[in-house]
């Protein structure tokens, strides 16, 4: 008679487990279980390796990269102010936190879903979970260690932080509509194309929502300024102002002629597949501008920081580092962008791709008629 695990056991595992590998590695722990001990080293023995190798194939870095940047800057981390203790290192832990946060909840994404498709709920979860765990942590060290009060966060940069949720989600948002989906590819592609469009017009109404936002909180932060304003201020809201207007005008998807084929939708859909990853490519950059210019601000102008060299030498390794993580995540959707293509025109050369031509024919009356 064959040894089975405790169902408890079982269950426990099936939860720790990432969801990925929880059925196949389930089945081996059941084939080799000999004891309820035995069961959960095992499974706990191979846990980390399964952990970093859902990582690597289910997360973006280049995201994960950039969402640490925005938050690290909400948290006022890159501020050069001679404090104790210093911002960066007072940004640094709820920075790393909610990293790790993000990175986990790559890991335990159902299986199914592409890399992408993470809901926005997910993202803004694994960035509270992530502060609020940082803050325990911080203040379990000062109750231990008689540590300064000054190391939590203030109200204040909790509030930053909570206005970076809506970039940082965005980041994701950007490259839904680029998913490659290849049974819809083959089974009806002018519902896929429809449901493209859905997304660009979903992500076009978030962008301009945000963008809107930006420059009334600007807005009413100009009108209690005191002195003047400097230039690059003005020329990013400018800047602002003008994408807002090239979205609402241009941003969104065109539909297809009633009249159009099959073919003609399939090239109207790699078209703007194309135009509008240049597009989303040149909206990273320009969103990420006011970052890359106060990096220049504080590092490389900073005349009263000391060491200075040091800190100019800092300055140049985070903007390169910053520079490559937006170079990859437009590079990333661009892949996406180019699979998604070569599944269309590899559908539109199948069978099945002209059942779809002759299918979309007969629904406009642009086809032949079925025969009788």
């Amino acid at each position: 008679m064959s040894l089975s695990p405790p169902v408890f056991l079982v269950t426990i595992m099936n939860r720790i487990l990432p969801p990925a590998s929880r059925e196949a590695v389930l089945g081996d722990l059941w084939e080799e279980y000999r004891s309820p001990a035995q069961f959960v080293k095992q499974g706990l023995t191979v846990l980390p390796f399964l952990m970093i190798s859902q990582l690597r194939r289910r997360s973006s870095w280049p995201i994960l990269g950039l969402q640490a940047f925005i938050l690290f800057a909400c948290l006022r981390g890159f501020l050069a102010t001679e404090t104790t203790p210093p911002p960066w290192m007072r940004a640094s832990l709820p920075t790393l936190f909610t990293f790790l946060a993000l990175a986990w909840h790559d890991t335990y994404r159902a299986w199914q879903d592409e890399p992408v498709a993470r809901p926005a709920y997910g993202e803004i979860a694994s960035v509270m979970v992530g502060i609020g765990l940082s803050q325990l942590t911080t203040a379990a060290i000062v109750a231990a260690t008689g540590l300064s009060s000054e190391w939590l966060l203030t109200w204040r940069e909790l509030l930053f932080a909570a206005s970076a949720l809506p970039v940082i989600c965005l980041l994701r948002w950007g490259s839904a509509w680029a998913k490659t989906d290849r049974e819809s590819d083959k089974a009806d592609l002018p519902s896929d194309y429809e449901r493209f469009r859905s997304s660009v017009r979903w992500r076009n109404g978030l962008e301009i929502g945000a963008m809107a936002v930006t420059l009334l909180i600007s807005a009413a932060l100009l009108s209690r300024a005191e002195g003047p304003v400097s230039p690059i201020v003005w020329a990013t809201l400018f800047g602002f102002v003008c994408l807002l207007a090239y979205l609402v005008r241009s941003g969104r998807a065109p539909a297809p002629l009633p009249a159009a084929s099959g073919d003609d939708i399939r090239r109207l859909f790699c078209r703007e597949l194309v135009r509008q990853h240049k597009l989303r490519s040149k909206l990273v950059w320009w969103w990420l501008t006011p970052l890359l210019v106060g990096l220049v601000m504080h590092f490389l102008l900073a005349t009263n920081a000391e060491p200075l060299l040091a800190r100019q030498i800092a300055g140049v390794l985070l903007i390169l580092a910053l520079g490559a993580c937006i170079w990859g995540f437009n590079g990333e959707r661009g892949e996406m962008v180019r699979a998604k293509i070569k599944a269309l025109e590899t559908a539109a050369r199948s069978p099945e791709g002209a059942s779809v031509r002759a299918d979309f024919g007969r629904q406009t009356g642009t086809g032949p008629a079925p025969s009788t």
